[in-house]
């Protein structure tokens, strides 16, 4: 089943692909999931704030990082942004949409660092032994008001999420500098704990305009 092929994966250390999706508020706060502790198994993020996202699995030509980014915030979110309102990030630096590398193990000790590759070492959830090497695209989208309003009405605990949590920049920032760090999972805090790297997620952010707001 598919929790056994995403264990396969992380016992062999395979890099494998993943999407994950950050909304802004039409305020400017950021929403992270709540992950519920029954999620704590392997590498998920159980009891942890986490982005929308999934594995990326080339099934036909048609079903692209969009499209996936599109299905995994139906599915944790109850939001389906319009396929054009997703903006893949840029990697500092490169130009490249996605290339986000990470690798995550249980047994690793010390800060967080990205390496002169660019890849970032961290602490990941789950069971000794297990490796979690990731090439993440990072979708985002700025929220309509008419879009927020509709995920206010919309969001309830599923067995995935208990809830959401928003965060404006700032107080991101502070948590992610702080103890409160073991808050956020692996990839929250590969996109958001490197200064560099938070402040050019945030510009490409500005660069969607005003008219998405409106």
């Amino acid at each position: 089943d598919q929790v056994a092929g995403f264990r396969r994966i992380h016992q062999q250390g395979y890099w494998h692909s993943v999407v994950s999706v950050m909304y802004r508020t039409p305020e400017g706060k950021l929403i992270f999931q709540l992950r519920g502790e029954n999620r704590k198994r392997d590498t998920s993020a159980g009891g942890h704030h986490e982005l929308a996202g999934g594995i990326y699995t080339i099934e036909d030509d048609s079903y692209g990082l969009r499209e996936t980014a599109m299905a995994e915030s139906h599915e944790e979110m109850g939001l389906l942004p319009p396929k054009e309102g997703l903006v893949l990030v840029s990697t500092p630096g490169s130009g490249s949409e996605g290339l986000f590398r990470k690798d995550g193990r249980a047994d690793f000790s010390g800060q967080d660092f990205y390496d002169d590759s660019g890849i970032f070492h961290c602490r990941s959830v789950g069971s000794e032994g297990l490796r979690n090497r990731e090439i993440n695209t990072l979708a985002i989208h700025r929220m309509t008001q008419e879009e927020y309003r509709d995920f206010q009405v919309r969001q309830g605990p599923t067995e995935e999420v208990v809830g959401f949590v928003e965060v404006s920049p700032e107080e991101l920032w502070a948590d992610l500098t702080s103890p409160r760090a073991d808050l956020y999972s692996s990839t929250a805090r590969q996109f958001f704990s490197d200064q560099r790297v938070f402040d050019h997620i945030l510009r490409q952010f500005e660069s969607l305009g005003a008219a998405e707001l409106e």
